[in-house]
């Protein structure tokens, strides 16, 4: 698989909505293409702070009664579809291309990303329903709507600085975003290996010598997060270790960092 393949299918692969073949052929390629890695990376940063850039609200009755519309017509076109052939059916038609069949999980991808944009935003503003309204009924690449949902997270301004993996876990990397809407900092780590017992990633701001800490990182996937509110102005670092656990050290790190980055 090669660069530009590695593109097309990079926002359904965030998403998780690739086959176990792409998915194994992704990742073998991302091993070796840091550029490719990159803009994984960066994808994932973005669906990793949408869901807490938006206050959470309840939908309302309108776009409660879209949602319902097109549930009860997708049904309706399956039970049709479902319908046995008559005996002298015409034959079927040739099988779908590669191309086709990326295009059909692009846009179930997409479908799947709609409706949980819909039922976690609700109501937040009128521009953004025409907006989910529109991807609806859209033919564009998964890639072009998460394009386009990273334009909406980024106009918001946020204040983005890099976290590097230390000498304990080199390929280790991440980002602390301040969301200033929101008065909120999200921490974001990459290629953390799986604890052990009850081993913990915790976060750290330091200013000077003195570490505070900002809780217990949540792993998934080799991907940590952590989001808190509040900003990081008036610290000079933020730094990642690894503690016994299972609770978080209280006053100072216990066990080794594993990452670090400077605030400014």
């Amino acid at each position: 698989m090669n660069c530009e393949e590695i593109e097309e299918l990079s926002g359904a692969y965030v998403l998780g909505a690739v086959t176990d073949d792409e998915r194994k052929a992704i990742e073998e390629h991302l091993e070796q293409c840091p550029q490719a890695m990159h803009l994984i990376q960066e994808l994932q940063t973005v669906v990793n702070i949408l869901p807490l850039s938006v206050p959470q609200t309840e939908p309302s009755s309108l776009v409660k009664g879209r949602i319902l519309a097109a549930i009860q017509a997708d049904t309706t076109r399956k039970q049709i579809n479902l319908a046995p052939l008559p005996a002298f059916s015409e034959p079927s038609p040739a099988p779908r291309s590669r191309v086709q069949n990326v295009r059909y999980q692009v846009m179930a991808a997409a479908s799947v990303l709609l409706l949980i944009l819909v039922l976690a935003m609700g109501a937040w503003n009128i521009s953004l329903q025409q907006h989910v309204t529109q991807l609806a009924t859209s033919n564009t690449s998964l890639q072009q709507q998460v394009a386009q949902l990273a334009a909406s997270v980024r106009s918001n301004t946020p204040v983005a600085y890099t976290v590097k993996g230390s000498q304990v876990l080199p390929d280790a990397s991440g980002q602390v975003t301040y969301i200033p809407d929101l008065d909120m900092t999200v921490l974001v780590m990459h290629n953390l290996p799986p604890t052990k017992g009850t081993q913990v990633y915790q976060g750290w701001l330091l200013q000077g010598k003195q570490p505070t800490s900002i809780g217990i990182l949540n792993l998934h996937n080799g991907t940590a997060t952590l989001n808190f509110q509040g900003n990081v102005k008036g610290f000079d670092a933020a730094a990642v270790s690894l503690e016994p656990g299972p609770l978080a050290s209280k006053s100072t790190p216990q066990g080794k960092i594993v990452a670090s980055g400077v605030l400014s």
